[in-house]
This record gives C-alpha cells, sequence and structure tokens, in this order.
C-alpha cells in the first residue's frame, strides 16, 4: 500500500495538457514525473501522486497547444502519524475539492501479533461527508491486508473538516481521531 495524493484539473473538454512534478513527486499511472494525456468530455482529470520522500511537491500544469495557459499548486507528503497501542500509525491525505468525486483517503498500519483482523472507520461530525463503496455512507469496516495494513477514501460534497475515528475493535485502547480538510470547489489547480 503506497499512500497518494490526488490532483484534479479543469479546463477545457478534450484539451491536451502536460503536468509535472518536481521533489520526490511521481505520478502513480506512469511512475514517471511528467505525464500528457487530455481533459475528460467534462475538462477535468485526476492524477494520482506518490512521494518517496518527506516533503514539498510541486505540480506545474499547462495545456499543451497553449503553454500560456497554465496552473501551479502544490502538495506535502508527510511521515505517518503515530496511533494507539495496535494502531501503529496512520497517515490522512487531505484537502480534497468538496465535489463529491475528488477523495481524500485515509491509511493505517497496524501490530499484526495484536490478533486484529478489521479496522472501523466512522465520521462523527459531518451529514455531507461519505466513505467510497461501503454500505453505510459515514460507517466503515475494512479488512486488514496480510501485511497489517488498510485503507478507505472519502468524499463531501460540502466544503469542511470532517472528523473521523479510526479504530481496531479487537484490540483495546486502539482508536485513534483525526480530520481531514475538503475545500471549495474548483481547486486550486484550474487551467484558465
Amino acid at each position: 500500500m503506497k499512500p497518494l495524493n490526488t490532483v484534479m484539473l479543469s479546463g477545457p473538454a478534450g484539451a491536451p495538457v502536460t503536468v509535472s512534478l518536481d521533489g520526490a513527486g511521481i505520478f502513480n499511472i506512469n511512475g514517471f514525473k511528467t505525464w500528457s494525456g487530455n481533459l475528460d468530455t467534462n475538462g477535468t482529470v485526476e492524477l494520482q501522486v506518490f512521494s518517496l520522500e518527506v516533503g514539498l511537491v510541486s505540480v506545474d500544469a499547462y495545456i499543451t497547444n497553449a503553454p500560456a495557459e497554465s496552473a501551479y499548486g502544490s502538495m506535502t507528503f508527510n511521515s505517518y502519524t503515530p496511533g494507539a497501542v495496535a494502531l501503529t500509525s496512520y497517515a490522512i491525505a487531505t484537502g480534497a475539492a468538496a465535489n463529491s468525486a475528488m477523495r481524500n483517503s485515509i491509511y493505517l498500519n497496524t501490530d499484526l501479533t495484536a490478533g486484529v483482523s478489521y479496522v472501523r472507520f466512522q465520521i462523527t461530525n459531518s451529514d455531507t461527508a461519505r466513505f467510497v463503496g461501503t454500505a453505510l455512507p459515514q460507517t466503515a469496516t475494512v479488512e486488514l491486508y496480510d501485511d497489517g495494513t488498510a485503507s478507505i477514501d472519502l468524499t463531501d460534497s460540502l466544503a469542511e473538516s470532517v472528523t473521523v475515528t479510526l479504530s481496531l475493535p479487537e484490540a483495546s485502547g486502539s482508536t485513534v481521531i483525526s480530520s481531514c480538510a475538503f475545500v471549495a470547489f474548483p481547486p486550486a489547480i484550474s487551467l484558465r
């Protein structure tokens, strides 16, 4: 499992775009620092970025056949945050657009020797935030991978800070409360 941040671009439908990263950032789609392609029929594209190092990754984007039409943004990759008891550490990708589509992601690591098999996620302060692909939109139970990791994505239609509780019900005291932010759409990276 590798934690990812997401870049969302918007502009003219079908426009060819070139996007590049600096620092230790790499596009998940191709493993390179540069990606070229087209905006979809709605004029958007989402690209996932990961980093091999802690630090700032800058994003430069432009319409390939009109380089003056460009956008710039940045994202920060941090170390995992220490957890509690068997929930050893976690990370949250934050700052997604509040458009009910762009995702913030939560990642966690557990101590396999504690005998845990699943994690429970719960949104505690929002009526509009939703976990993606779950039966209940604001509560989710996710099985751990064989290496003791798990992840989940959430979306929101409202720009707000969403409080999320992460817990390992099989390991007493393994609960963390954290938050992620959803920001007004369009995001900073919009091609004009």
